[in-house]
């Protein structure tokens, strides 16, 4: 029988803590949203470049003092599964679910510089075309123009066509993730760490 085309509704996320491997937890989560047959959302932390514990904590578990807790952003239905097998995951693989908590908002700040108009009006373009469910908080930009420096090298202590900004994106994580990923592939965009809001 074909699925239904219709467009999936975003849904509630979540952080889920898990202690233990993170290679079997990478391939435990694959498997149980292969197995659970519906469009699951799974990015972990360190891959999105979601802000995780202190460098004191990582220091901590790496020592071995205190066994590796991996961070994930998971969609609803995958949460209320690793909340449901919560016991019969831990016994029959030892991944222990220590904490699973809804996430109300997330958002990065960002900062740029450019030296051409056209960075200038590229970066502009990403920033003022967010999709829908993403928002710009605190967005500011100077832009100056030294007609008389046209020519002169990129290492000149004034440029023809000067912009340096910054800001905040907030929205739903899943969106998120997305935009501060094309944000970060522009070299001349330094986003920040994604912060959650945890409920």
């Amino acid at each position: 029988m074909a699925r239904s085309s219709k467009q999936r509704v975003p849904g509630s996320f979540y952080e889920v803590v898990i202690q233990g491997s993170p290679k079997m937890i990478r391939g435990f989560l694959g498997g149980l949203t292969l197995a659970a047959d519906h469009d699951g959302m799974v990015v972990y932390h360190r891959d999105a470049c979601i802000h995780e514990e202190s460098a004191g904590e990582r220091f901590i578990e790496r020592i071995g003092l205190q066994p590796r807790n991996v961070n994930v952003v998971v969609d609803r239905k995958t949460c209320d599964l690793l909340r449901k097998h919560a016991k019969r995951i831990e016994t029959e693989t030892g991944l222990r679910i220590t904490s699973t908590r809804h996430i109300r908002s997330a958002s990065f700040a960002f900062k740029f510089q450019a030296y051409a108009r056209r960075y200038g009006v590229e970066i502009k373009g990403i920033l003022n075309n967010l999709p829908a469910g993403l928002r710009l908080e605190d967005f500011e930009y100077d832009e100056n123009l030294h007609p008389g420096a046209e020519g002169i090298e990129a290492y000149a202590p004034v440029h023809e066509y000067e912009i340096k900004g910054s800001g905040r994106v907030l929205g739903r994580i899943d969106l998120l993730v997305a935009a501060r990923c094309k944000l970060d592939q522009h070299p001349l965009v330094n986003p920040g760490k994604i912060e959650l809001k945890l409920a």
